[in-house]
């Protein structure tokens, strides 16, 4: 049986630091561009290489965002708000 080949990792960039300031920017930015959403509930690369661009400005401490760390960004955002949406409805008993 063949092995597939491996994959080369990617470098190591360091860890992104988000600030409040930058994380209410992305969400913001990203919010003013919903209609430019997929159907999966994200954005195709030149949205958040636009996102990008904005956050050089904001940033305080940590490596350059680029657009893979947005993207990321963006889901861990989108998956708390479900979390807390799913955890409202269990505590005041709303059912969907």
């Amino acid at each position: 049986m063949a092995r597939s080949p491996k994959r080369t990792p990617r470098p190591y960039r360091g860890k992104a630091y988000w600030s409040i300031l930058e994380e209410a920017a992305l969400i913001q930015l990203l919010f003013e561009r919903r209609d430019e959403m997929t159907s999966r509930f994200t954005f195709k690369e030149p949205v958040f290489q636009q996102v990008v661009s904005v956050l050089k400005r904001l940033r305080e401490k940590g490596v350059e965002k680029n657009a893979d760390s947005c993207r990321s960004k963006w889901r861990r955002v989108c998956i708390f708000i479900l979390y807390v949406f799913y955890c409202t409805c269990v505590v005041t008993g709303v059912t969907m």
